[in-house]
């Protein structure tokens, strides 16, 4: 499931076009692989909120190493990636723990 959640937020992101729509586009794929294989082997119920706010840190830490390295021309990539790593990683990592508190509240 986590696969083609990744896979219409990457193709989605590809179509917005870009510098870095490939590199973008092949990052989401692999957050929605990631949260996929996160999901199955610690669901909801069982996941803390440690694990949510580091979670969110590390697959946006690998999405912005894939722009760097993926886009070019390189010197536009690093300024992007200089500019927005730290506001993205912690939204990424704020936004999964909110979306922990609530499912824990919800269910």
């Amino acid at each position: 499931m986590g696969f083609f959640a990744g896979l219409i937020g990457g193709l989605h992101r590809y179509f917005l076009g870009g510098f870095t729509a490939a590199s973008c586009a092949l990052s989401t794929t692999m957050a929605g692989v990631i949260g996929g294989i996160v999901y199955y082997y610690r669901p909801f119920n069982k996941i803390t909120f440690t694990e949510s706010f580091l979670l969110g840190i590390i697959v946006e830490s690998l999405e912005m190493l894939m722009v760097l390295f993926l886009s070019e021309p390189y010197a536009d990539a690093y300024e992007l990636v200089r500019i927005i790593s730290l506001p993205n990683c912690s939204q990424e990592s704020l936004v999964l723990v909110f979306l922990r508190t609530g499912m824990n509240w919800l269910f």
